[in-house]
């Protein structure tokens, strides 16, 4: 089942004995785990009725040990057992774990955490009747007003489809980010109820969107140093504490728009529908179109590709990411 629908539904339904979150939306799986732990463990979490394992070189019996081993307090008489990196687990012990869905343990939980999960399997079938499965996917780019303004009415808010356009604008489609700033924003508002496209460029600047539309100007032109100049503006701009290839999602966000604003000139489109169809400021046509126009299809993707690479890369080294990011323009400009 989609995450969405999980967490709708998951507190009226009756626990499983096992499930399985997968997918590449981090953020969702994130919060499907917290879900499932909160709901099985309640407040009352040990060391005893917690166990947490990482699934490369994990064994099914020794699993199946720990679902069996009864918490001696705390959490109810429950006991959870959440295998990370499940998928070598899941694949060598398919027929184990279905034999488990028949007699589970009476007190145990079994969380599986995979990258994928094969659909044609028996198992598969098995626990997605059961609403055991759980898909983390990606939200599309036109799905995330919907999911921000959900968000925004957790806390009890309002956020207009204008300020939603203007945060996905200057934080790109990170669920993660944008979650984070939500919550800045609910704060910030104070007993208002309606967050507004101001008090996002209150939190999140306007300069930024400015020059990330620059950034791909310069890009586009191939203009290296000024690129590089922009890109020195755009760090200017950084928060104390936030990380320097923050900058990239909404770069991504920006090439993945002038994509879909060519398709949409190819297509016959207008200056009018691409500030519809793209919710586009309309300060900000007459550049996208420009920019539209030096990209062809191919480098767009080509760029989007580094992008997406270059993130990755900043997540995980621990080295000058300023020099990372530099790299990227080059490649982007070369």
């Amino acid at each position: 089942m989609d995450f969405l629908r999980f967490k709708q539904s998951f507190e009226r339904a009756k626990l499983l004995p096992v499930y399985a979150v997968y997918g590449e939306e981090e953020f969702f799986i994130h919060e499907a785990v917290s879900l499932i732990r909160s709901r099985v463990l309640g407040k009352e979490e040990t060391g005893v009725s917690l166990i947490e394992i990482e699934g490369a070189e994990a064994t099914f019996p020794a699993v199946a040990e720990e679902l069996e081993t009864a918490p001696l307090f705390g959490s109810g008489g429950k006991r959870l057992v959440v295998v990370y990196g499940a998928d070598k687990l899941v694949a060598r012990s398919r027929n184990q774990l279905k034999e488990y869905l028949e007699s589970p343990s009476p007190f145990g939980h079994l969380l599986l955490v995979c990258n994928e999960l094969d659909r044609r399997t028996s198992l598969f079938n098995k626990l997605n009747r059961m609403g055991g499965t759980i898909a983390c996917k990606r939200v599309q780019d036109e799905q995330l007003p919907s999911w921000m303004m959900d968000r925004a009415q957790s806390y009890d808010k309002r956020i207009t489809l204008d300020a939603c356009n203007t945060l996905a604008e200057n934080v790109g489609n990170n669920l993660s980010l944008l979650a984070g700033h939500i919550e800045k924003l609910t704060i910030s508002v104070g007993k208002r109820r309606e967050i507004r496209p101001e008090d996002v460029e209150g939190l999140v600047g306007t300069d930024r969107l400015r020059d990330v539309f620059e950034l791909t100007g310069a890009v586009a032109r191939k203009d290296f140093p000024k690129a590089l100049k922009i890109l020195d503006q755009l760090l200017r701009l950084m928060r104390p504490g936030e990380e320097i290839v923050s900058v990239i999602p909404p770069l991504a966000w920006q090439i993945k728009r002038l994509w879909r604003a060519r398709r949409i000139l190819d297509g016959g489109g207008d200056r009018e529908a691409l500030t519809y169809s793209l919710r586009v400021p309309r300060r900000y046509v007459d550049d996208l179109v420009e920019q539209t126009r030096l990209f062809s299809e191919g480098e767009l993707e080509r760029d989007y590709r580094f992008l997406l690479e270059t993130d990755i890369a900043g997540k995980v080294s621990a080295g000058n990411n300023k020099i990372v990011l530099e790299n990227l323009i080059f490649k982007l400009c070369r």
